[in-house]
């Protein structure tokens, strides 16, 4: 039997739109929604328009960047994350969010902005990536394909010397484990609503 051939590259553009079904199908069971969108159906399409502005306007206005796991020439998972060049918020990026806030039609999307910058505020102002957003398919999981990706994202902040870690946050315990199995380590836990999160580092 042939071996699966595993590549992590940057999200070819023609993907766009398998990344966010990847992430709508991981983020929909993510306590994060589960919280602020009770109800199934509304959940699921909530969490499409978010990533749909994630992937298609937030990552190019923004500078940040999405690789993606091809297993197989499948994409598999897909990471979004902040390197040391990307660009401050501006009036352009709020116009993305409204429009997105205005197709999302529930004011609970609210509560997931709030969940990001209650995370940025608690950020060490030292020189760090940000892992923003990691889902892998749910066929492809337990291959390691979620480390795969946060390791590559890795490899390009060591070249940096100005980076000494880098950083993600998760109100999902059961990433908690995973995360440190690959290195990371909590620095804080803080309540969110009825939630826990958790912010995580690995310092080089």
């Amino acid at each position: 039997m042939e071996e699966d051939k595993l590549i992590i590259e940057p999200l070819k553009k023609e993907d766009s739109a398998k990344a966010v079904e990847i992430y709508t199908e991981g983020f929909s069971k993510d306590p994060l929604h589960l919280f602020a969108f009770p109800d199934e159906a509304e959940r699921i399409r909530i969490t499409k328009v978010i990533y749909s502005f994630m992937v298609y306007e937030l990552v190019p206005l923004m500078g940040l960047k999405i690789i993606g796991a091809y297993l197989n020439d499948e994409l598999a998972g897909v990471l979004i994350y902040t390197p040391l060049d990307s660009k401050e918020w501006n009036d352009e990026m709020n116009k993305a969010a409204v429009k997105m806030q205005r197709a999302a039609e529930n004011e609970n999307v609210k509560l997931i902005g709030e969940f990001s910058m209650e995370a940025m505020k608690r950020h060490p102002s030292e020189p760090h990536y940000y892992m923003n957003e990691l889902s892998v398919s749910e066929k492809y999981r337990r291959r390691g394909i979620g480390c795969g990706l946060l390791l590559d994202a890795e490899k390009e902040a060591r070249l940096n010397p100005l980076v000494r870690f880098v950083l993600l946050d998760t109100t999902n315990p059961k990433n908690v484990n995973t995360y440190r199995k690959i290195g990371y380590e909590v620095r804080e836990t803080y309540p969110f609503h009825t939630l826990t999160s958790y912010s995580m580092w690995k310092k080089f």
